[in-house]
């Protein structure tokens, strides 16, 4: 037994460690196409969080791009908002309400489509309450 516990001990450090990180993933993927409640709260954290952190990190700042020019490509709304944030950067103001109204209308899409989960709702709440 005692062997064993060494022998899964690298195992599981390695992946620990070495894990790749999913938040572009999650970025890329269409919000209209994930089908759980917790991988859509998940795909509005991990935005928050590049949005909050784009002028810190250069990581941030390019998925947030590479999410924007993806969702330009999917979404055929004139009046969109990250369409003008788009126009905002081009005039050189840099806008960072546009990206939370976007985070906003991610949530009321969640809650539409998930109307039974009570976190997305808890999450929401919280997210306007700040």
């Amino acid at each position: 037994m005692f062997p064993l516990f060494f022998f899964g001990l690298p195992i599981i450090c390695y992946i620990v460690i070495f894990w790749p990180e999913n938040d572009l993933h999650h970025l890329l993927l269409n919000y209209q196409k994930i089908n759980d409640a917790d991988e859509f709260l998940y795909h509005i954290r991990i935005f928050i969080k590049h949005a909050e952190n784009r002028n810190i990190e250069r990581k941030s700042k390019i998925y947030i791009s590479g999410y924007i020019r993806n969702f330009e490509e999917s979404c055929f709304d004139s009046n969109c908002v990250l369409k003008k944030y788009l126009e905002d950067l081009k005039v050189g103001v840099d806008p960072i309400n546009k990206l939370y109204h976007h985070a906003e209308f991610l949530y009321q899409y969640g809650i539409r489509k998930f109307p039974a989960c009570f976190t997305l709702r808890f999450c929401y709440w919280y997210y306007t309450f700040i």
